[in-house]
């Protein structure tokens, strides 16, 4: 027992050791790099679920950087299951635009989708790439309830629903 407690105190030492280390204050030798002009793309989600009633709209957003005067910026969208606005158009002021995106994906469907501005005109502050999963699932509806028991693991038992797709497929 003690040579464990001789082992986990060496252990504990080098860990505080290394720690202290690798803290420094005179790092003094800082530079601020140099103003990037341009756009970048994000969203607010990575995966996006629409039920069968749903519009299949959606939107993204580009903004930039600097917003003193009117600007154009090319965006391509990698699948044709999506429609997408080929330019968007910033007014002098405006540092964010919400560029509509709708697809047209059938029940139980799910399509990656790519959006890039290109490089030359993108902002080191941000992405020039936005990547979304976008799926139409299923209604699904319980029809019913079923004992589940984990014999594996643990012995768990649980009560779980039975789910079936409400659209007539066999799912």
């Amino acid at each position: 027992m003690n040579k464990i407690f001789k082992y986990f105190m060496m252990v504990v030492v080098a860990i505080a050791g290394l720690s202290f280390a690798s803290c420094s204050d005179d790092d003094d030798n800082y530079n601020v790099g140099e103003f990037s002009d341009g756009a970048y793309l994000y969203s607010s989600f990575s995966s996006k679920t629409f039920k069968p009633e749903d519009t299949q709209t959606f939107s993204i957003t580009l903004g930039r950087t600097n917003a003193s005067e009117d600007a154009t910026y090319e965006l391509k969208c990698d699948n044709e299951n999506f429609t997408a606005p080929t330019q968007v158009t910033f007014k002098a002021g405006q540092k964010d635009v919400e560029v509509p995106v709708t697809c047209d994906l059938e029940l139980g469907q799910s399509e990656d989708v790519m959006f890039t501005i290109p490089t030359d005109k993108s902002s080191v502050y941000g992405d020039d790439t936005l990547s979304l999963t976008i799926m139409r699932d299923y209604t699904w509806e319980k029809v019913g309830e079923a004992n589940f028991t984990d014999g594996v693991f643990f012995g768990l038992e649980a009560v779980v629903d039975v789910m079936k797709a409400k659209e007539g497929t066999n799912l």
